[in-house]
């Protein structure tokens, strides 16, 4: 006995031509008078007017994930994701950034004095850039506010997780899911 698809199932499929009686999942709409049965489990979870139309679902691109029923956190047709992801600070872990400074006593003030320490906690009002100053030894906090140069692009990255492209289908035709 030939296998026959349950009306409205979704296979993955590695061939480049549809068999008779399924249809790719791209998001065509169809016809209602012409596919009602379809239309009846569908609905238009995907997309259509309801009225002459309904959308089959559109996985171009995109993984499946589990319906959590009705309209809870994942209802039948969601779409959400996105291929590439640009992070913004509040979306990165909590750290620092180290310094690391010379510390051994010099002379003089500068833009950038060779062989003075990082230390001073006030800008000298002639050289507003001149954050180097002679402080004796040891370490001397910035002062506050006192950042380092931002790192980093500001562009996506990728988001994607390793993948094979195959096509999924519907089936257009076949036996009608009884309810249970």
């Amino acid at each position: 006995m030939p296998y026959q698809p349950v009306l409205g199932q979704i296979m993955p499929f590695a061939g480049a031509v549809v068999p008779r009686g399924w249809a790719q999942c791209n998001g065509a709409l169809l016809a209602i008078t012409t596919n009602q049965a379809l239309f009846s489990l569908l609905g238009t979870f995907y997309g259509g007017d309801g009225v002459r139309n309904f959308a089959l679902p559109d996985l171009r691109g995109r993984a499946i994930l589990g319906s959590s029923g009705g309209s809870g956190q994942y209802p039948l047709g969601m779409i959400s994701g996105s291929m590439s992801v640009t992070l913004t600070a509040a979306q990165l872990p909590a750290h620092n950034h180290l310094i690391q400074a010379i510390a051994t006593q010099g002379s003089g003030r500068g833009a950038s004095p060779a062989g003075n320490i990082f230390g001073t906690n006030t800008l000298p009002s002639d050289k507003p850039k001149a954050i180097f100053g002679a402080s004796g030894s040891g370490d001397t906090p910035l002062a506050s506010g006192t950042n380092l140069l931002n790192e980093g692009g500001g562009l996506p990255h990728n988001n994607m997780q390793p993948y094979l492209v195959i096509g999924y289908l519907i089936a257009t035709q076949g036996i009608y899911p009884s309810r249970n």
